[in-house]
Parts: C-alpha cells; structure tokens; sequence
C-alpha cells in the first residue's frame, strides 16, 4: 500500500522520447515522463527475464542497462494494464506552442500575411478566428465572394481554416487558426 511516508521509495520514475510516439518534430515536447510503483517494475523486469530479479538486481539494471526501448516497452505495457501511476510530457523549455488566427492573401501576383493573434488560450484565438470569419463571409464588396468557399475544420489538433480560390482567377484567401511552435531566444 503507498501511503505518504512511502510514496516517493515506491515510485520508479521513467523517460520516453517522443520519437517513440510520433515522427514530428515540432510535436512541442521532448519526452514523456512516467511513474509505475516499484512493484510493477520488478514483475515486469521477472516477466521478461530468466531469473528471478531482485530489488537489487533492478537497481542495477536501471543504472547500467536500461535503453530507450525498454523504457517505450514498459510504458506500453503499464498503460494496458493500468499500471502508470503519473504522465506528463516534459515539454522543451525553448519552444512554446501557440495559436495563431492568420490570414494570407494572393491577388494580382502580390503576396500578403496577416497575423491578428498569437495566443497560448485556444478560446481566445477560437473568438477571433469566428470573428474574421463572419466579417469576410458577410462582406459584400469581398472580392471573391463568388467563389464557393471551402471550409475544414480538425477540433483534435484546434485546427479551423476558410479560403476561397477560383478555379478561373489565380487570387486567393484563407482564413486559418493553426497551431504554431515558436522558439525562445536565449538560454
């Protein structure tokens, strides 16, 4: 039984990359940490050996041998079973992902990028996103307004995008909420 005198002895804390869950690399964080109760590592360390192990023997084992795979494995493992005790991404102190309500525009050749929020609230920037999108849909001088516009939204990744492209004019605009990774300078 953990109780608080002991919680902390009882508690293995692990690392898993992020490599490991995703192939982006602006996926925002760097690694995934993880507690299982002692207990459950020295079963999992006897399911997958020869021997019987002890306390000891998964010490060592932790200092000396453990790899990045075997840390994916038990995270695995200990997920199916109901076994992690805490997760937490452990996120890369120099980069900071945002929301950000932007629009681009493609007319006559010219180029043009608006940003009008970038914002940690993904409620905030959800505002202003519906905002820009109600004033350009309701804007009859709006210079594609014929054109049908094409709408797609992702609501897992906060991801929301309006534009409007004919297929007889080269002009273009999209309104879009996106995630953005920025980097920190310094440090």
């Amino acid at each position: 039984m953990i109780n608080v005198d002991n919680l902390y002895e009882d508690l293995k804390v692990l690392l898993v990359a992020s490599g490991y869950f995703t192939e982006d690399d602006s996926c925002g964080y760097d690694e995934i940490i993880f507690a299982v109760r002692k207990s459950y590592l020295l079963q999992w360390l006897n399911d997958i050996a020869d021997h019987e192990v002890s306390e000891d023997e998964m010490q060592r084992w932790l200092e000396e041998e453990y790899t990045s795979d075997n840390s994916y494995d038990l995270y695995l493992d200990a997920k199916m079973k109901d076994e992690i005790v805490f997760e937490s991404p452990v996120w890369n102190t120099n980069r900071m992902i945002y929301y950000q309500v932007s629009e681009y525009l493609k007319c006559d050749g010219e180029y043009e990028e608006k940003v009008f929020i970038r914002t940690l609230d993904y409620d905030t920037a959800k505002k202003i996103y519906e905002e820009e999108k109600n004033k350009v849909m309701s804007d009859e001088d709006f210079f594609l307004k014929d054109c049908k516009p094409n709408i797609e939204c992702c609501v897992e990744g906060g991801f929301m995008r309006i534009s409007y492209e004919c297929e007889d004019e080269p002009d273009e605009y999209v309104l879009e909420l996106t995630q953005v990774e920025v980097e920190r300078e310094g440090r």
